[in-house]
């Protein structure tokens, strides 16, 4: 198989961060391993902008903080319909430059990685979630629940599917009837009605109703 770089495909920021909870047709322009500054986790992280110019950021921590891999945790999965949605057999990821926003310098410095040159300017379907969170805070090195229970607007990444068909990676491989996504946007959509309703009740709940796993959000290096 060969890629030929197609730049009609790169979009701009222009639009701002994606916040609202939806399906998104997203095309990847920037795919490489990134660590942990606490612990010895790595994702595979990828930087995307939906077919509306949003731009928003996931991160699959493949590696625990241990260093170890967990062949059946969620972002494996994740890592895996990514391959199956895009038709890539092996993922191989190689020595070469990318560029990351440097929060001190206010800029974008470029940096020696291990990128996924297959990813790039591809086209994925990325489902997310705009969800209330405990703030993280760094306490004696480790990234943890804020003791005061601060509650955070954070995006979460969910599922990726094919952007033509709406697909999820079951359905793609099976030739299914596309209804995954859907079912599971119309839950998120639920879930973020019910907390509406219950944060405005006396004694409300700091968390989400509805848990979703995510074993590595300590990790988070950030």
């Amino acid at each position: 198989m060969k890629f030929v770089k197609d730049t009609s495909k790169v979009r701009s920021f222009s639009a701002g961060g994606v916040k609202e909870t939806g399906a998104y047709t997203c095309t990847i322009t920037k795919a490489y391993i990134n660590q942990s500054k606490s612990s010895a986790s790595e994702s595979l992280h990828l930087d995307v902008v939906t077919n509306k110019g949003q731009y928003a950021q996931i991160d699959m921590w493949y590696l625990s903080r241990e260093g170890v891999v967990d062949e059946k945790s969620v972002a494996m999965s994740q890592i895996n319909d990514l391959q199956v949605l895009l038709e890539i057999e092996e993922l191989e990821s190689k020595k070469g430059k990318v560029k990351i926003w440097d929060w001190d310098l206010k800029e974008e410095v470029e940096h020696v990685k291990m990128i996924f040159p297959e990813l790039l300017n591809r086209e994925i379907g990325c489902l997310f979630e705009w969800a209330d969170k405990i703030k993280q805070v760094n306490i004696g090195g480790k990234w943890q629940d804020d003791p005061l229970g601060t509650i955070v607007k954070k995006l979460e990444f969910r599922m990726f599917y094919d952007s033509e068909t709406m697909a999820s990676a079951g359905e793609f491989l099976s030739d299914a009837e596309p209804e995954s996504v859907e079912r599971y946007l119309n839950i998120l959509l639920e879930n973020k009605h019910i907390i509406k309703q219950a944060t405005n009740q006396p004694n409300a709940p700091v968390k989400d109703a509805v848990q979703m796993d995510d074993d590595d959000l300590d990790d988070i290096p950030f």
